[in-house]
Formats: structure tokens, sequence, C-alpha cells
């Protein structure tokens, strides 16, 4: 019985000894820790132009103030990084330094440095985000002040947007300043948003070099000269008359394949803002059938206007949004836009298929989806096989979306 006892007392001790080695708290077996769980992944580009061989730091932010240093990482070609924060999730800062880039303006090599980098702060980070890094997101941060509330970041940043004319200076990814880089973008609004960063970032560069000023001293002066959320007129002049120099045939600096500064929408940064309205359909496409052509007519409210020429709008103010049509087309009469839009080989759902992009002055109230309305007696038509033309009037076109910046 003694026996018996004393084996009971030595199983007790032995699973006590066990549990207290490797049982509760999820340990491992090897004594190695789990992995950690990534939460947090920003990845984007650090641009003036593009800045390879440079270090991007993220830091938290912390009581509203800058915090310790999460993690850093290279940029390489295109100055494209990628940073792992691990399980943080909240407000960060962004830092470039280091590197080099082929300056826009001059052609020549530069670099940021140590002593001035560049900056883009994010109210939240969390999942798998896009950031950039540029003078624009850095004239932003210090717009910001020295309290980094949520509301200060998104404000400051939403600032600077509207100023220059880019729908979102950080989650839009400015690319290489070439004619072919740019000439590849889609022709959507993603990609004439990417566009209107990379030229506004030339003509940057621009101010800079006719300024004679640094990087650090632009961003600075064009902070100074920004009132009531607008630049001062003086600034203003001083960028449209650098893109003037900037995006002229004859600089042989200018390596966009822009040569007229109106293609822009650094002509409407006195006052003036760009508007995008989204054209969709909705309805049901009948069974069999599918949408090959719409032709409908598109009036501009008072105040809104689309360039145009002997061909028609310009194809750079039509872009294509969600299923992209094989043809747009438009002429201008008056304040009346005629589409037509065909689909070579059908399309059988509804939603988004255009975006118009408008210019229109500062003055004018900011317009609504009903501002843009669509004629009544426009046509959304199927060409069936030895059908002739049938005509689907269960499908409807209406404007269904207005970003004004």
């Amino acid at each position: 019985m003694k026996y018996v006892e004393t084996v009971k007392s030595g199983l007790v001790l032995l699973l006590v000894f066990l549990a207290g080695c490797g049982g509760g708290g999820g340990g491992s077996s090897s004594g190695t820790p789990p992995a950690q769980t990534s939460l947090t992944t920003i990845s984007g580009v650090a641009s003036k132009a593009p800045i390879s061989g440079g270090t991007v730091t993220a830091y938290r932010i912390v009581n509203n103030a800058k915090g310790s240093a999460i993690v850093s990482g290279p940029t390489g070609a295109g100055g494209a990084y990628s940073l792992d924060l691990g399980s943080y999730t909240g407000p960060v800062i962004l830092e470039i330094s280091g590197g080099t880039y082929t300056d826009e303006a001059t052609g020549t090599p530069a670099t940021i440095p140590a002593s001035a980098p560049l900056h883009t702060l994010v109210s939240n980070a969390s999942g798998t985000i896009s950031v950039a890094i540029t003078p624009l997101t850095e004239l932003a941060s210090q717009l910001a002040g020295s309290t980094l509330t949520a509301s200060a970041i998104d404000s400051a940043n939403a600032q600077v947007a509207s100023i220059f004319k880019v729908y979102d200076i950080v989650k839009t990814l400015p690319v290489t300043p070439t004619a072919t880089v740019l000439n590849a973008l889609p022709n959507t609004t993603q990609g004439s948003d990417q566009k209107d960063y990379t030229l506004a970032l030339a003509a940057f560069s621009q101010v800079a070099a006719t300024q004679s000023m640094s990087v650090a001293a632009t961003v600075s002066y064009l902070k100074n000269n920004i009132s009531n959320a607008a630049l001062t007129a003086t600034a203003a002049t001083v960028i449209q008359s650098a893109a003037t120099t900037y995006f002229s045939a004859s600089n042989t600096n200018n390596t966009t394949g822009v040569t007229d500064p109106a293609s822009t929408t650094l002509v409407t940064i006195v006052g003036n803002k760009q508007v995008t309205v989204t054209l969709s359909t909705a309805g049901t496409i009948p069974t069999g059938n599918s949408i090959k052509g719409m032709q409908f007519e598109l009036t501009l409210p008072t105040g809104c206007s689309v360039p145009s020429d002997a061909n028609g709008v310009l194809s750079t103010y039509l872009l294509s949004s969600g299923v992209a049509p094989n043809y747009i087309g438009a002429t201008k009469t008056g304040n009346t836009l005629l589409f037509n839009v065909t689909y070579t080989n059908g399309l059988t759902t509804t939603g988004d298929f255009l975006a118009v992009l408008c210019d229109m002055a500062g003055t004018v109230a900011d317009p609504t989806t009903a501002s843009f309305p669509v004629t009544a007696g426009y046509k959304v038509e199927d060409l069936p096989l030895n059908s002739g033309t049938i005509y689907l009037a269960t499908v409807s076109i209406a404007a269904t979306k207005v970003v004004v910046k």
C-alpha cells in the first residue's frame, strides 16, 4: 500500500512540474515563442521624383506627438517601399531621408538630407494600406501642427489635396515622370489621379528651381502662403508660372510628354476646382441580351465646363469607370454633352461605366448628382445577330457619384 501511495505522489509531482514548464499561456514545447501576427503593412512610393536607396521609417504617434520608431526599410526602384508594422495599429508618421532622385526641373541627381526628411501623417494605420511620401505630404504634416490628433491629420491632408487638385495625397501613388510611364497609366479615375499627382510634383520642382530654393525651403514657402485653406494669389501665380515654364515643348528637362499646362489640373489652382461625375447604368438586362451601345445627353451645371476641340471632348476628360467600354466619344453643344459608348462583346451587368471630369469656378456651390441630369430619350441598345437593333428600355442611365477636388 505504501508503494502505491508513493507512486501516486510521484505522478502528482511530475504533472505539476510539466504544467509549470509547458502548460497554460500558449507556450511551446520547443521554447520558441509563437510567431507575431502582422496586423499592419504599409507599402507605397517615396517621390520627389522617385527616391531610390532611401530609408523609410515608421514612428508611432503617442499622446498626439511623435513616439518611438516601429520599423525601417529601404526604397527600391521607382521609390517603392514596404514596411511590416507587425501587431501595431493606430496613427503613424512615415519619414524618408537619404537616397537619390533625379530632379525634374534641373535633370540633376539630388538627395533628401537627414536634416530635412519628408513625412507623411496617417491618422489610423491598419491592415494593408498604400501611402505616398512626397513634398505635398510633408507640407500637410507641417500644416497639421504640433498636436497630431486624427482630425488635425485628416484635415491637413485634405487641405493640401484640395489646393493641388490631387484626389488623395496619401493614398494616391505618383509615378516616374516620363511619357512612357504616364501614357501607360489606365484611362481611369485612379490613373488620372496618379498623373495629376506626378505633374504637381514636377511643377513643385520647377518652383524650387525658379526660386533657387531647397525642397524644405519650398515647402516652408508654400506653408506660409496658405490662408483659409487656400493658396495666396501670389503663391498660386508662382506655381502656375512654374507650370508654364516646365510644361513647355522647349524645356528639355520635361520628360512627361505633357507640353500644355492648360491640360493639367494646375490651371485650376487659383480658386477653381475639378469635379468628377460618375455615370452608371441600372435596371435589368433581359435574358439573351447585352448592352452593346449607349447614346445619351448629359447636361452640365452652370459654371462647369469640359474642354473640346474639332474632334469632340478631350479624351483626358472622359475616363473609364467600372467595366471599361471599348469606345467613349462625346461632342459638346453649349452645356450639353452628347455621348456614344460601345461594348464590342456586349455587357451583361449594370453599374459604373464612365467618369467625366469638369472644371468649375470656385465661386460656384459644389454640385450634386442632381446637377448632372441625363436627358430623357437616351438609348441603351443591343445588336443581336439577324435581329437588328433592340432598345433595352429596362436599363436606365444616371449620375451616381460626384467628387469635388
